[in-house]
């Protein structure tokens, strides 16, 4: 029952249907609002649980990455950089069909997930080099362990679309601040 209340109700504080999406596929959304629910609800919940100055004063940092709509490329943003604010947050977690693109500096993003669901390379990459921990799930290659919904979760050899891509990573070649890679 829980099932059929999130999908017709949404959750209070994170998302609410947005029923225009409804209408017809050929409907007319606009990009901030083509997905089958609203984030506004979330959108009010983290600006009244997150104290983004305590983010922004750069003791602890943060980095999110978000999928750039336009030009299916990952960006980064990092509290090191420039502030981190809401829509930061909410395009991080932008997972379409279901929820819109966020518009950041007049471009939109999604989930970054949708190109790299373990973005260590961010980390890899920080210049000067910095001994990191990373802690991550590798986990979703098993057939069984997928659960489908019209097909859209698994590939059709049953692997999973969102895998984790930890094992892909390469250091530049000539980085001698690398670490040797094993598989």
């Amino acid at each position: 029952m829980s099932y059929w209340s999130t999908l017709i109700g949404g959750i209070p504080g994170f998302f609410r249907v947005n029923p225009t999406a409804f209408l017809g596929q050929y409907v007319p959304l606009g990009v901030a609002s083509a997905g089958y629910y609203s984030t506004e609800p979330l959108r009010a919940t983290l600006g009244e649980l997150v104290d983004f100055s305590l983010i922004n004063r750069g003791e602890t940092r943060l980095t999110v990455g978000a999928a750039h709509v336009r030009s299916s490329t990952m960006r980064y943003f990092d509290n090191r950089d420039s502030p981190i604010a809401v829509d930061h947050i909410m395009a991080s977690g932008a997972l379409p069909p279901a929820f819109p693109a966020v518009k950041i500096d007049d471009e939109f993003y999604w989930d970054g997930g949708i190109l790299s669901n373990t973005p260590t390379e961010v980390i890899f990459d920080d210049k000067p080099r910095r001994s990191s921990l990373i802690f991550a799930s590798i986990c979703g290659t098993r057939r069984d362990r997928c659960r489908t919904i019209s097909g859209t979760c698994c590939t059709a050899e049953g692997d999973p679309v969102f895998e984790p891509d930890l094992r892909s990573y390469r250091p530049p070649a000539g980085d001698p601040s690398a670490a040797p890679h094993h598989q």
